[in-house]
């Protein structure tokens, strides 16, 4: 599974069955490497410095710093829900218009408005963005 950075366009992530890289437009060496000790299902950037990753086991693994190898940080988040199947960020359009008017659309920094969804078994769950970090 290969997705691109989606505000800024210069940083990508390739994320195989236990192994995640993340990779700069600047460069053909991956700026991180993660090997996991289970199989990972999915990944998606939130606001542009952060990731985070879904795994078989119930597991939310965020990353944050991710742009510079000196910066990135990792916390495993241990849930109830079991085999997430995917996971996506989204920022509600308030939050954009918000930053749009305010001309600050480079802003990294997440706020109350953006969120995680996940799809488990048990079924679609919805994460404020701000409280994974």
């Amino acid at each position: 599974m290969v997705k691109w950075e989606p505000y800024h366009g210069k940083l990508y992530g390739v994320l195989f069955t236990r192994l995640l890289e993340i990779y700069s437009v600047d460069s053909d060496q991956p700026i991180h490497s993660c090997e996991f000790d289970s199989i990972q299902t999915g990944f998606c950037f939130m606001q542009g410095n952060s990731i985070v990753v879904s795994d078989a086991q119930g597991r939310l693994t965020v990353f944050t710093g991710v742009s510079k190898p000196e910066t990135i940080q990792m916390k495993i988040l241990e849930t109830k829900l079991i085999k997430f199947r995917s996971v996506e960020s989204y920022a509600s359009e308030a939050s954009r218009a918000k930053k749009r008017e305010e001309g600050d659309e480079a802003n990294e920094d997440l706020d109350e408005h953006e969120f995680i969804t996940t799809v488990s078994k048990s079924g679609v769950e919805f994460w404020n963005a701000k409280k994974l970090l």
